[in-house]
């Protein structure tokens, strides 16, 4: 069975069950024996905190949903200020080149204002 399918609870006891048998029979193990069963315990308990964190985050998923609509759209979004375009100043150009100029100059490229080379009319 997968580890995200296991209930955490089960999981749980299972590792205290071994750590209680581990220290039962600790004694009269090897060296090796001890080793591996160390490895198993660590992936138990790594299985264990895989199915720890699946359950915490399907109980928040599960509180979002229980939000009201209008909540979960107002947190659901953030402003991203941009600087040049959020100063509320009215542009008018006289031509698209002015334009084109105009946000080459101002605007940063990742907004996506650039020309871009060999696209014009003039080209073909």
């Amino acid at each position: 069975m997968p580890a995200d399918t296991l209930d955490p609870a089960f999981l749980e006891q299972y590792v205290a069950d071994a750590k209680a048998a581990w220290r039962k029979h600790a004694q009269a193990l090897s060296w090796e024996q001890k080793v591996a069963a160390i490895v198993r315990m660590r992936e138990r308990e790594a299985a264990l905190k895989a199915a720890r964190e699946n359950s915490l985050f399907a109980e928040q998923c599960r509180r979002q949903l229980r939000r009201p609509l209008s909540d979960r759209i107002r947190f659901g979004f953030f402003r991203n200020p941009n600087p040049v375009r959020d100063q509320n100043v009215n542009r008018s150009f006289a031509s698209l080149e002015q334009y084109q100029r105009f946000c080459e100059e101002r605007y940063p490229e990742h907004y996506g204002y650039r020309r871009v080379p060999g696209a014009g009319r003039d080209d073909a």
